[in-house]
């Protein structure tokens, strides 16, 4: 599938965001829906999160920072975001408070993984502008959510490598 171009948000966070024919969410909706998952609203692909981006960005100065943000923009626009839906999982973890800041918080997730043959090309770019090691990503779509938070928008797992990926306990459904 060719989807359209990551985009940044208010706090450089990049996703590539979707429609739910380029997820396929119709496939396992009766399984999600029974299991007491609800729908994830907002599809997309994460390319670099905030998280994990901004602390690098931070340590340049702000003319420093303007110039790496044009060189991402022009490397977004000479990528290749083509994906090809893969096997869908259920993810199931315990999400420790040091990553959300608050306390632990159980939370589960159906997610799609993508094949994204562009993908850890445009990251090792990214590390290179930034003169980092970003690990490379886990491409995939959350599809249904369920579980606790402080704001259920962000019933997700954040997934933000495939190290962590394979930290959480999970199975393949499908």
């Amino acid at each position: 599938m060719t989807p359209g171009s990551p985009v940044f948000d208010d706090d450089l966070y990049l996703a590539i965001y979707l429609v739910k024919s380029q997820s396929g969410i119709d496939r396992i909706r009766s399984k999600a829906e029974n299991d007491g998952f609800r729908e994830q609203n907002n599809l997309h692909i994460t390319v670099l999160s905030e998280k994990v981006f901004l602390p690098l960005l931070q340590e340049s100065s702000p003319a420093k920072r303007t110039k790496i943000i044009q060189k991402i923009i022009s490397l977004i626009s000479h990528t290749d975001w083509k994906f090809k839906l893969e096997d869908i999982y259920y993810v199931a973890g315990l999400i420790p408070a040091a990553r959300t800041g608050t306390r632990d918080e159980y939370r589960e997730s159906y997610i799609r993984t993508v094949c994204m043959p562009g993908f850890n090309q445009f990251i090792e770019n990214i590390n290179n502008i930034l003169e980092s090691r970003i690990p490379l990503p886990f491409p995939h779509i959350t599809l249904f959510t369920k579980g606790e938070g402080k704001n259920p928008k962000y019933y997700g797992i954040p997934i933000n490598s495939k190290e962590e990926f394979q930290g959480l306990k999970s199975r393949q459904i499908r």
